[in-house]
């Protein structure tokens, strides 16, 4: 939850699922939204942020998006799954691309940080 919060504008464990779907959906900073609902709780919606970035390096677009891929079952409990993502377009440079993976290991080792301590002690 933390590490969502830090990179999602929209965060997906802030409230209910329908709560999040109605924010990403009329989030005034994503552009060009392409929404797909259908009746069987397949919700897809993607669009471009042209203002909202949370890298550290100035990206020239990051787009969202979030499709659900079916049911799993967990317990017995089917349950709906989404994947949530973040890509980013940037310059391509040598500069950039130093800076990219210094973005990258700085997630990777906040992830870490943050996760691997809990996993640890189960």
């Amino acid at each position: 939850m933390k590490f969502a919060g830090d990179y999602f504008r929209v965060n997906p464990f802030d409230a209910k699922f329908s709560t999040f779907t109605k924010a990403l959906s009329y989030d005034k900073q994503l552009l060009q939204k392409k929404e797909l609902t259908d009746n069987y709780s397949n919700y897809s919606i993607s669009g471009t942020y042209k203002v909202f970035n949370p890298f550290s390096l100035n990206a020239n677009n990051v787009e969202m998006h979030i499709r659900s891929i079916g049911l799993r079952h967990y317990f017995g409990v089917s349950t709906p799954m989404y994947i949530y993502q973040l890509v980013a377009r940037f310059p391509d440079s040598p500069i950039g691309r130093r800076k990219i993976r210094k973005d990258y290991w700085q997630m990777v080792n906040r992830f870490r940080r943050l996760y691997t301590a809990d996993f640890l002690q189960e």
